[in-house]
């Protein structure tokens, strides 16, 4: 659902397609987003909060900084809308934006984690 939320979000916020998946892209491509589940559950009987980590990569850190910031932005918006049968009810972030480096590529990552409230069938 996150993963769902970002692509279509981004897509209109940076006016460019950006690769989002829940692993990093086989192909070398110069920016990109990892979404991992990393917790969560119930709030309430009708409401569930998954928790997310959120990786933004590109080959420049004041790029992969914007990115992540478009990202959260993009999670934030996409509050009321729908995606898997779920509505989003909410993104709480725990401000922790973060120039985290991996050292498995030669890209920037920067990342954040927060929780994405989904009203429940």
């Amino acid at each position: 659902m996150a993963t769902q939320a970002l692509r279509e979000h981004l897509d209109e916020l940076m006016g460019r397609a950006i690769h989002v998946g829940t692993r990093k892209p086989v192909e070398k491509l110069s920016e990109f987003i990892v979404v991992s589940r990393i917790g969560g559950g119930r709030e309430t009987f009708a409401t569930t909060a998954p928790r997310f980590l959120v990786e933004c990569y590109h080959t420049g850190e004041i790029e992969a900084e914007e990115l992540a910031l478009a990202a959260e932005h993009a999670l934030r918006s996409a509050v009321g809308r729908t995606y898997s049968g779920g509505v989003i009810t909410h993104w709480t972030g725990d401000d922790n934006l973060v120039h985290f480096p991996d050292p498995n590529t030669d890209l920037v990552r920067f990342q954040f984690s927060g929780a994405l409230g989904v009203g429940t069938r």
